[in-house]
């Protein structure tokens, strides 16, 4: 597998994660959502609007490519520079 080397960062789920799996070094897949254009707890916890479907269509679809290139490549560093690369 790869290395994450994240930490929570005061996000209770990942917290959960860590408590779960024994340590705070586990491969994880993070994806952005943008910068809010005002508030960022709206923007975070929100619902998506009509208008970022197809964005978020398209980030799922790029999410279960990595994910599967991960499960037959198992270097996270690897796939992910491929992914970096197509964008």
């Amino acid at each position: 597998g790869g290395s994450g080397g994240c930490h929570a960062g005061g996000q209770n789920g990942l917290k959960n994660i860590e408590k779960t799996v024994g340590t705070k070094d586990y491969p994880r897949l993070r994806v952005g959502i943008g910068a809010p254009r005002h508030d960022a707890v709206g923007h975070v916890l929100g619902k998506f609007t009509k208008s970022e479907e197809p964005v978020l269509n398209d980030a799922l679809w790029d999410c279960m490519d990595v994910i599967e290139k991960w499960v037959d490549e198992e270097d996270l560093g690897k796939v992910m520079n491929v992914l970096g690369s197509r964008k």
